[in-house]
């Protein structure tokens, strides 16, 4: 299961992902770290169990390689980021988004 930003909150919900790692939607991250205490939410993550693009790119790249993840990135016109312990918004959990 490739949950996308805030439905990794839904999955948590559902126990699946007890003392695994996740991440979300830093916009939503409070919210979404209230849904599970039992899940390893990474706040500086980009991606990890869950995140969107990034995290699709992730499983391609761990599934079929790097190369052909960028090549994907590339062709979608989508800047990858694929150093999944470094989200460049994750300084910005506890903010108000100014």
């Amino acid at each position: 299961m490739l949950p996308v930003c805030t439905a990794s909150a839904l999955l948590a919900k559902t126990g699946l992902i007890d003392e695994l790692r996740a991440t979300s939607n830093k916009r939503s991250f409070d919210w979404v770290r209230n849904s599970n205490t039992k899940v390893h939410w990474v706040d500086k993550a980009r991606w990890d169990f869950s995140a969107g693009i990034g995290m699709a790119l992730g499983f391609i790249s761990d599934r079929f390689g790097k190369n052909i993840a960028n090549q994907i990135a590339k062709r979608i016109e989508y800047k990858w980021n694929d150093d999944k312990e470094n989200d460049e918004y994750s300084i910005s959990v506890n903010s108000n988004f100014d």
